[in-house]
């Protein structure tokens, strides 16, 4: 699935055949950037800082934060099947076997990049 957000002066998009990954198109430059190689199943943008998931297997899942350019990577040491933000706040569900549960992560409460 092709997800994009557009976040200040830059698109960020997704691709997950050949060159899979998380892409940063400027819409200022017209340049194309190559942000995140791993395949990307859920993510989202706030400022400078990228937060996502990959399409790995359940168990090997969790939510990563990195800066604008992919690097200075961070495990959140969470899953969520959604990444949306709100104010201060990282907001997302979690469901497994009919149980689901809505997951709040302080962004403040991480370290800045």
């Amino acid at each position: 699935m092709f997800r994009q957000i557009v976040e200040g002066d830059n698109l960020y998009f997704t691709i997950l055949e050949g060159e899979s990954g998380l892409y940063r198109y400027s819409l200022l430059d017209k340049e194309t950037s190559h942000v995140i190689t791993e395949e990307i199943d859920y993510f989202n943008v706030k400022g400078n800082t990228i937060y996502y998931s990959t399409t790995t297997v359940e168990v090997d899942r969790s939510i990563y934060k990195v800066n604008q350019d992919g690097e200075e990577k961070q495990d959140l040491g969470t899953v969520i099947y959604s990444i949306n933000i709100f104010d201060d706040y990282l907001i997302g569900e979690y469901s497994r076997q009919g149980f689901v549960q809505y997951i709040t992560i302080n962004r403040e409460n991480i370290m800045d990049l």
